[in-house]
């Protein structure tokens, strides 16, 4: 189900890339039933043997070059793959994490002998792929602050608490509620943070937006940590991008700044709604569990050269 209700692409709309989101659709429905994504779910992991079943299917390896034991495809094949898992409620499956990450870092910049090695055996699933981040960049939630600030051995232990509590959150609750509300657009808070996806968001859609900073639910300890000067190297990246874009009042003070650019990894979902049902959406959401859900701003017509105002 498309959520957004918007039409795909020309190019998503080829006969071709049609009948093979019919049949990975087929595939997940055979394999990835409800009451099985339940229990791996419970699991917290899918079977090992479904990782074999998925390259017997040619799911794994969607766009690598079939002479370096892919299938041949493009990234087309991988959007399907993944919007697919995501409509079924099956993306916790780490396929488009070993597809369109692991794989295309072997074929680009390992040797002809590390990718002889590795690609035909990570497409047949006798291999899963998986990455590790180290830079201080890579965490997760208010992570970038947060987790910089555990690893240097500053952070208290309830503050430590609250952010791996966030990292073990899931969206799929959110996703659901989301569906069932309606939405105008989403997107997940990741390495570009709070602003830069939502930056994303609005310049697609040809709109600006002002948000209230002192309604966005940051983690605890998060401001103090970067009033302390802890920051991340993504978080300044951020801010240099996205430079004349964004205005802050004067009396934005600055760790809240810091915190608007500092990136994610599981930061949880941003969603536009029409304001009538927002606090029904919100209402739901904290039902559910996502207690920190709240309205952080609004959308606004585009005038002039910005499109992020942040008041206090």
């Amino acid at each position: 189900m498309n959520v957004l209700k918007a039409p795909d692409p020309a190019f998503m709309q080829e006969e071709e890339i049609t009948l093979f989101s019919d049949s990975v659709g087929k595939w997940i429905d055979e394999h990835a039933p409800p009451e099985k994504m339940a229990q791996w779910i419970a699991d917290s992991s899918v079977p090992r043997q479904l990782w074999n079943v998925a390259g017997e299917a040619g799911l794994l390896g969607l766009s690598m070059p079939e002479t370096d034991g892919g299938m041949g495809g493009d990234y087309r094949h991988e959007v399907v793959l993944m919007r697919q898992l995501g409509w079924k409620g099956a993306d916790h499956f780490g396929i488009s994490l070993h597809n369109a990450i692991v794989m295309p870092y072997i074929w680009h910049y390992g040797t002809e002998e590390q990718k002889a090695r590795w690609l035909p055996r990570l497409q047949s699933g006798e291999l899963v792929g998986a990455i590790a981040m180290t830079e201080p960049g890579a965490g997760s939630d208010l992570q970038g602050v947060k987790t910089t600030a555990i690893k240097a051995g500053t952070a208290e232990p309830h503050h430590a608490g609250a952010a791996i509590a966030s990292m073990k959150c899931l969206n799929r609750g959110a996703a659901a509620a989301m569906v069932r509300t309606g939405v105008h657009a989403a997107t997940d808070i990741t390495g570009f943070g709070l602003l830069g996806h939502l930056f994303e968001m609005l310049d697609a859609s040809e709109a600006a937006a002002e948000v209230r900073t002192g309604a966005v639910p940051f983690l605890p300890g998060a401001l103090r940590y970067a009033e302390e000067g802890v920051n991340t190297g993504g978080g300044r990246s951020n801010a240099s991008y996205l430079g004349e874009r964004v205005r802050f009042d004067d009396d934005v003070p600055p760790p809240v700044r810091v915190a608007c650019f500092d990136p994610q990894t599981s930061g949880g979902l941003f969603f536009s709604v029409d304001a009538p049902i927002a606090d029904a959406l919100v209402a739901e959401l904290r039902e559910a569990g996502y207690v920190a859900a709240t309205i952080v701003g609004q959308v606004l017509p585009f005038v002039g050269d910005r499109l992020l105002e942040f008041t206090r």
